[in-house]
């Protein structure tokens, strides 16, 4: 069913009438709708390191002898543990994998009966296949190891996943998230029942379009930004959407223009030039945008090395990047705000009114003395 046939609707444009109506009928979307607006935070484990993950497997020591899998998302934050069951693991473990999103994995062996550990020809050759499927898919494998009775073995200390670490690095984090050991994430089911509605996303992408449309990137910044969240902060994909801005720092319009994966964001600058020079539209810039599915906020020096590329290409056109918004569950992050950008928005007239005011009230005064 989709969204519109369950709120009694035959399209978008009826069900966001009802939505802005407050009525009853769609009072779980509204409420809904007002949830995703939210930062959405919960504490979850963030195992940026061999140490941290000591600490927990410490901390969560009474399991059964078993395969137990810590899936991670791209921030190195646990996603989900759980003990691999099936007589095929290596299915088993890259479809739990794939369906929770997961960047990377630790795969731990509890051996509690097990007195010295040792590390088998036969085991490194099971995980180097698993690690060899699991690339095919984007996943890497982080460390496989060990736990007995009093000993600990890990390949990554061993030198055997080194290759491997190097690409998914424990070190990838910044100081301060490593020294806490967690960070702020969100999992939640509320979310997956909405999102296995059909037209849910389109849904979402044309309520977020109506809400914005002629809204001031400086005076109305907050409700760009909770409507912006509405239909980008739960996506499973990074989507590098653009709006483009009048003189007045008035949204015109947004379009999505690139999908990309879990955490890249793919931009084709031949594909952006072209529709940004071919645009029938009047415009003074344009304010980039793309989404953090793992949920951190941050740019990183991708984001600041693409933001660069962007604005050095369009200087040739005259179309100045006003500002680069990163959107996530936790919040949306702006370029201007961080300084990574210079400010290339319109004075407000009515700013500069009142500045010019006060400099002839100030003027007269002096006079009058």
């Amino acid at each position: 069913m989709s969204i519109y046939s369950l709120y009694g609707c035959k399209n978008a444009e009826q069900l966001y009438k009802k939505v802005k109506s407050g009525n009853e009928e769609v009072k779980g979307l509204i409420d809904f709708i007002e949830y995703l607006k939210r930062d959405r935070e919960r504490e979850a484990p963030l195992i940026s390191s061999n140490i941290k993950l000591k600490d927990y497997l410490k901390e969560n020591s009474n399991r059964t002898d078993g395969t137990y899998v810590l899936l991670l998302d791209a921030q190195n934050v646990l996603i989900k543990d759980f003990k691999a069951k099936s007589e095929n693991k290596k299915k088993e473990i890259i479809e739990e994998a794939l369906n929770n999103n997961a960047k990377s994995m630790i795969i731990v062996n509890w051996d509690k009966e097990e007195g010295q550990l040792k590390t088998t020809a036969q085991e490194i050759s099971e995980i180097s296949a698993l690690k060899k499927n699991a690339k095919i898919f984007e996943i890497g494998i982080l460390d496989n190891v060990t736990v007995g009775k009093e000993e600990y073995v890990s390949y990554l200390e061993r030198g055997i996943l080194n290759e491997e670490a190097s690409v998914y690095s424990y070190l990838s984090l910044d100081k301060t998230e490593k020294e806490e050991g967690f960070v702020k994430e969100y999992n939640d089911s509320y979310i997956g029942n909405f999102k296995e509605i059909e037209k849910s996303s389109d849904f979402f992408k044309h309520y977020t379009e109506k809400e914005i449309k002629g809204l001031s990137m400086t005076k109305d910044f907050d409700k760009i930004k909770e409507s912006l969240k509405v239909e980008l902060s739960e996506k499973e994909k990074e989507i590098f959407s653009i709006m483009y801005i009048d003189r007045k720092n008035r949204i015109i319009k947004k379009e999505n223009i690139f999908e990309g994966t879990l955490d890249k964001s793919i931009i084709y600058m031949r594909e952006l030039g072209k529709k940004l020079i071919n645009e029938k539209i009047e415009f003074s810039g344009i304010v980039a945008i793309h989404n953090h599915p793992a949920g951190s906020k941050t740019p990183s020096s991708a984001d600041i090395e693409l933001t660069e590329k962007i604005k050095e290409g369009l200087k040739i056109f005259e179309i100045d990047v006003k500002d680069h918004l990163i959107v996530s569950r936790k919040g949306v992050s702006s370029f201007l705000e961080l300084k990574l950008l210079e400010n290339k928005y319109s004075p407000e007239p009515a700013k500069l009114f009142n500045i010019d005011k006060i400099k002839r009230k100030n003027k007269e005064k002096e006079l009058e003395r």
